[in-house]
């Protein structure tokens, strides 16, 4: 045997008694490292198969979805989102019903007739997400808004008087509002 061959064979041993240099890595049981994502994705990334080995003990956390044919592992805001994240499409399975339950869960809100989630931060922040507008429904509007007498929903402000009906029923044009905004709006001027 070569001496470079001695020191390579030498080397690629000693890798292996050596832990990944990564908290976020796993270490085959070749020695070669790959990032913890790919262990138990049904995907051979070893070159021993390690990663795919002892997955049936893998559980996924709360906030996971297992993937019922390769148990992986995925964030639940991966589910039902139009991506095939689990390789056997099961992740967008059955949407109607675990988009509800998981929507409601979080405080976010399910839009009614549809099977759209909106999340807590886009609820009553002027701007209809909802086909039905149920996210801008039961709203306190802030100072920079105006809310809609029958709908409740908040517009922005600069939407009063500006020619285009933006709330449901159009009472952010209705001439009464309009001709005391207008004083109001020449008045501050």
């Amino acid at each position: 045997m070569s001496f470079a061959k001695s020191l390579t064979k030498k080397i690629k041993t000693d890798e292996t008694v050596a832990s990944c240099p990564y908290s976020n890595q796993f270490q085959c049981s070749s020695g070669q490292c790959i990032t913890k994502e790919w262990v138990c994705d049904g995907i051979r990334d070893c070159e021993d198969r390690s990663d795919e080995s002892d997955c049936q003990k893998k559980k996924c956390t709360s906030s996971q979805f297992t993937c019922p044919i390769n148990q992986k592992c995925i964030p639940n805001n991966k589910v039902c989102d139009g991506e095939n994240d689990c390789g056997d499409n099961s992740d967008e399975h059955n949407c109607d019903n675990y988009l509800s339950q998981t929507c409601m869960r979080y405080g976010d809100l399910w839009c009614y007739n549809t099977s759209k989630c909106v999340t807590k931060n886009y609820i009553c922040d002027g701007i209809k997400h909802c086909p039905d507008n149920s996210d801008e429904k039961e709203c306190t509007c802030m100072t920079f808004q105006y809310k809609c007498s029958i709908s409740g929903e908040c517009i922005h402000r600069d939407w009063l008087c500006d020619g285009s009906k933006d709330c449901p029923r159009g009472d952010d044009e209705n001439e009464s509002l309009c001709s005391k905004f207008w004083i109001f709006s020449n008045f501050s001027i």
